[in-house]
């Protein structure tokens, strides 16, 4: 599965993609013929989306207190506040679904 550089308005993102010099098709915005980064185990932008981890609190780790109208899911508060992606929030959820196991996977 791969991410491309076209997914990302943030230079710093699109960079760390382009300085792989690795080219193909993008899985998650279809693009074609772009600078790609395969999500998996080995994925160059773990250091850039583990403070995503940081930022938010899972809902089951909130106060039982916490009003209801205030949840939102983590794709529509990084296509709405954020200015990383340039995708729309179902297509954000789908780059967190595959890359999360790049993401949560321990580096040796």
């Amino acid at each position: 599965m791969n991410c491309c550089e076209k997914c990302f308005q943030n230079h710093d993102m699109q960079g760390v993609i382009q300085n792989k010099q690795l080219q193909g098709n993008c899985d998650i915005c279809g693009s074609k013929a772009v600078f790609v980064q395969p999500l998996g185990p080995e994925c160059v932008l773990r250091d850039n989306f583990d403070f995503l981890l940081d930022v938010y609190t899972p809902e089951d780790n909130l106060p039982e207190e916490y009003p209801n109208a205030l949840l939102d899911y983590i794709e529509n508060h990084l296509c709405n506040e954020w200015s990383i992606f340039n995708l729309d929030a179902g297509h954000i959820s789908l780059f967190l679904y595959f890359s999360m196991h790049c993401i949560l996977t321990p580096t040796t």
